[in-house]
This record gives C-alpha cells, structure tokens and sequence, in this order.
C-alpha cells in the first residue's frame, strides 16, 4: 500500500513537471507570430514622451556612445512585433570603425502592467564574407538557431559602454580575421535607419530562420514549426535554461581571460 501511494506521488510530480514541456510548445505553435512588416515607428525622443527610466537610460547609452565616436541615426519602437512585448531602440553608426551599436530597452505586459523586460547594448559588425560579429550585455538568450557565420559573445556583468566596446573590437580579429567590414545601413539602405531595422535586423532574421527548421512562412509573416516551437520552449525551461546561462557565462569568462592583458 505504501510502494502504490508513493509511485502514485511521483507520477503526479512527474505528471505536474512534464505539463510546461507538453503544453508549451503547442501554445508556441497555435499562437507566437512574428509578423511582416514589423510595425517600426520613429520617436524623436525631444518630443515623444519615454518613461523616466527609458529616458534616463537611453541618455547615458548616448554619453557613452557618442564619446567613443558613434553618431545616433534613429530611434525607434516596436509595438507589436512579439504579442505582448513593446521595444524601443536606437541606432548608432561608428563611420570611422565600420561598426554599428544598439541601445534597446524591451517592456513585457502581462495582465494590462507593463514591466521591464531587459535592457541592454549591442556592438555589432558585418564583413564583406557574410560574418557578423555581435558584443552585448544582455541576459536575455537568444530563441533562435545561431547561424554559421554570426559569432554573438554576451558579458552580462560589463554594463561599462567602454569597456564592452574595446571586448568588441578585440573580437573582430579573432572572428573575422583579415576581412573587411561593410556598413549595409548606407551601402544598401541610404542611411535609412527604419528600413534597416525594419529589412536586415528583423525580417531577414527570421527568413534565415526557415532553412534551420525554427520558423515557417504563414500569412502574418512567420511563425514556428513543430521543431522551433518544442526547441524556443523547452530552451526557457529547467534544466535547459540553466545549462544555456551556464555555458554563456563560462563563454564570456573564458573571453575576458584570454583578452586580460589587452583590456588592462
């Protein structure tokens, strides 16, 4: 009798375990979208009314950035790209460097209140051969499939804008040795910050998707195939979510490590 009410305990906790891993990816597949277009808006921040703390924020990233010779060329929102999940960010471009940096902050509303969902800066550069290297210090972890030539580094703890930027500039010649960088916001898109967001950040993201078996095409733009809504899902969840944090972080420490004689 004992033996059956304790297999009776432990299928039932395994039963309450296993409901996330069941019913999460088929809510992922019934109901995330990604849509396109995406509704890209811009702000002009001098008169567009932000939170304090967007405010606040976005001033010191624009400190920052504009003494290591970045030049803001939009800011803009995203109202409706993700279900339930408002962003606004700006745009910088280093014309001397070649690179390009991104302030985003990201409000989730669940229930009517809105909460900050992350903020965060990214260095990012492209070289004539389709590499992309990326510097950020964001927690969030990426949903999707890391392509062949994209080389994201995430170091949560520098919130310094200096430092994170020399880490990345540090990178370039471990990722893209020998190669020449490329500004695709001017050469492709005429400087139009918008459309750059709008075509290369986003929707090509998601295009390049399809070929790794995460998303698919529907009729608002693309949503997850079976794969991609079991892999975005079980990845947020323990033990995965743990492990994915743990091998980031052990990532960025091996970095700083051997970058440490270079960054003193």
């Amino acid at each position: 009798m004992f033996n059956e009410t304790v297999l009776i305990v432990i299928l039932i906790c395994a039963g309450l375990v296993a409901i996330p891993y069941v019913l999460g990816p088929v809510l992922v597949f019934f109901v995330q979208r990604f849509r396109v277009p995406p509704n890209v808006i811009p702000i002009d921040p001098s008169s567009d009314p932000l939170p304090a703390e967007a405010r606040q924020y976005f001033s010191e990233v624009f400190t920052g950035l504009t003494k290591e010779g970045f030049e803001l060329v939009g800011t803009m929102g995203l109202l409706d790209l993700v279900p339930n999940v408002q962003c606004i960010l700006a745009l910088y471009l280093n014309r001397k460097t070649g690179d390009l940096a991104m302030s985003t902050l990201m409000v989730a509303t669940a229930a009517g209140i809105p909460t900050l969902k992350t903020k965060y800066v990214e260095f990012h550069t492209r070289f004539d051969d389709g590499t992309t290297v990326q510097t950020n210090n964001s927690k969030e972890l990426g949903a999707f499939k890391q392509l062949p030539k994209e080389h994201t580094t995430k170091f949560w703890d520098i919130r310094d804008i200096h430092r994170l930027y020399k880490i990345h500039r540090l990178l370039l010649s471990r990722f893209a040795p020998g190669r020449r960088s490329i500004l695709l916001l001017e050469r492709d898109f005429g400087g139009d910050a918008l459309a750059y967001v709008s075509k290369e950040v986003l929707e090509k993201s998601f295009a390049d998707q399809v070929p790794t078996g995460y998303l698919r095409r529907c009729p608002a733009g693309y949503a997850p195939t079976v794969k991609g809504a079991c892999l975005m899902t079980w990845q947020e969840l323990w033990p995965l979510k743990a492990i994915r944090k743990a091998r980031c972080q052990r990532a960025a420490a091996a970095v700083l490590a051997d970058l440490a004689s270079q960054l003193d």
